[in-house]
């Protein structure tokens, strides 16, 4: 999966306010351990690919 099907999907998704957190979350952990400009598309991905349910369950 691409970076574009990836923005995509984050932003036609259907947030939880549990989900939003977790997603801030990750990033803002991301930019911590990385710098902040690959922190956040680091974290997004980590997200999306360990805690996004509905993401690991799509067909890539």
């Amino acid at each position: 999966m691409n970076f574009k099907e990836m923005y995509y999907y984050l932003m036609n998704k259907q947030w939880e306010t549990d989900e939003l957190v977790w997603f801030i979350l990750s990033m803002v952990v991301g930019s911590m351990v990385i710098t902040p400009i690959i922190g956040v598309p680091a974290g997004a991905i980590f997200y999306l690919y360990c805690i996004d349910k509905d993401f690991k369950d799509r067909d890539h």
